[in-house]
């Protein structure tokens, strides 16, 4: 299987392309469990 981001979060910057800070589950920003992630 693909190994994919499911929720990744990153910060804006002035250069155009956003700053990659993190991927996961994540407590308040991502809360799914790896365990119930799919791939169609």
């Amino acid at each position: 299987g693909k190994k994919l981001d499911v929720c990744q979060w990153s910060q804006g910057s002035t250069s155009g392309e956003p700053k990659k800070l993190g991927a996961g589950p994540s407590g308040s920003l991502c809360q799914y469990s790896t365990s119930t992630v799919s791939y169609a």
